[in-house]
């Protein structure tokens, strides 16, 4: 018996004469489906011309494909969860979308939306800090920095990297210029380089290449040291005060 392929579908020729039949039965069913695809191609067509494609030069200097656009972002915004928002914004570097979530938890405590922005993560359990690192997403990290509470050292579900880690790769493997960008608002904002992930790494051991880099990361653990020491010092003035009252 002859048979149509299409795809891995076989289609006797039976059901092909079938079908046939039906539709010479029913011509206004038939003529209904296609005004129905005509109404659904010719809408299609008008959309896309109101839409347009944004490639901004962050984009094309990163190798990440345009955004599109529709009125009032709507392709992306309508129906998402605040979660799905969060994670294209750290991906696109959209930090319009981070306001938009923060003003729908408008009412609610700092450490609530805090708790909500430090457990958004993606299929890969990277949070948002990593995602925005690993897309050279600066504005948008710049925008998580400033909500009260945010966790700045989350760890990766594979290898344990912090953000600080992935920046580095950024800088590295993809633009040296707006990975150091990253990695020094990283550093003043309170990411700690001397994290190390589960292969013993800090963020610096991955740096080659790059004496700059190296320098912030180095000056950044300095920095951390010296409070900490500063902060025992202080410590003990007041233990051995209390000892000789």
């Amino acid at each position: 018996m002859a048979a149509c392929q299409r795809g891995n579908q076989t289609i006797r020729r039976p059901t092909l004469e079938l079908l046939y039949r039906l539709i010479q039965l029913q011509p206004k069913v038939f003529s209904d489906l296609q005004t129905i695809l005509i109404r659904i191609t010719r809408n299609s067509t008008d959309w896309f011309s109101s839409s347009k494609f944004v490639e901004s030069e962050q984009h094309v200097r990163r190798g990440t494909p345009p955004i599109l656009e529709s009125h009032n972002n709507l392709i992306f915004t309508q129906g998402a969860s605040p979660r799905e928002l969060i994670v294209e914004a750290c991906r696109r570097d959209q930090p319009h979308l981070i306001e938009q979530v923060l003003d729908s938890f408008e009412g609610r405590s700092n450490e609530e939306v805090a708790e909500i922005f430090n457990n958004v993560t993606d299929a890969m359990g990277n949070h948002a800090l990593h995602i925005c690192a690993q897309y050279g997403s600066y504005d948008t990290m710049d925008a998580l920095f400033d909500i009260q509470f945010f966790e700045c050292d989350p760890l990766t579900r594979l290898d344990s990297d912090t953000p600080l880690h992935v920046a580095v790769r950024y800088a590295m493997e993809k633009d040296a210029e707006l990975g150091a960008e990253m990695i020094k608002m990283m550093c003043e904002a309170g990411c700690d380089p001397r994290v190390r992930n589960k292969h013993g790494q800090k963020p610096a051991d991955l740096v080659y290449n790059n004496q700059d880099i190296k320098t912030t990361l180095q000056q950044a653990e300095y920095v951390l040291a010296e409070g900490l020491r500063n902060e025992d010092l202080a410590d003990g003035d007041e233990g051995s005060a209390s000892d000789s009252d």
